[in-house]
């Protein structure tokens, strides 16, 4: 009777930990899946990224200079970097990291370590950022 017992819990035991490895398998697969789709996003080149954010505007800088829109218009969008979303963008912003040169110009164990969101220089590296940056300050 206690042998019975203890083979049947062993068995549920058993039962939960392999049900427990396919969904736990089942979940960072769909996580990998979606880090996947988001590097294949194409990079966009500096000038369509003025044309998105309306910076095409007909005036010298010397005319805007000391106002908002002169601040807007001489920072770069940095979400069109590939694995740069508004959070890692407003991130970069408190670093004083506000164009795409500006970020070219950083090592990646650095910025991880000094930015505020949790992030490592491994991803930095892997998502290519500093590379990206460097594309899009050259095609400006």
């Amino acid at each position: 009777m206690i042998v019975e017992e203890w083979s049947e819990t062993m068995r549920k035991i058993i039962l939960f930990l392999i049900l427990g490895a396919v969904f736990g398998y089942l979940i960072l697969e769909y996580m990998a899946q979606g880090q996947v789709q988001q590097q294949k996003r194409p990079v966009r080149s500096a000038s369509e990224a003025k044309v998105k954010v309306g910076a095409t505007v007909g005036a010298t800088h010397g005319q805007w200079q000391g106002t908002d829109e002169a601040v807007a218009m001489s920072n770069d969008d940095l979400t069109l970097i590939n694995g740069i979303g508004p959070t890692f963008a407003k991130a970069l912003n408190a670093l004083g990291i506000h164009t795409f040169s500006q970020l070219a110009g950083q090592s990646a164990a650095d910025l991880a370590s000094r930015m505020t969101t949790r992030i490592t220089a491994e991803r930095i590296r892997r998502d290519r950022w500093i590379e990206q940056a460097r594309e899009l300050a050259r095609s400006r």
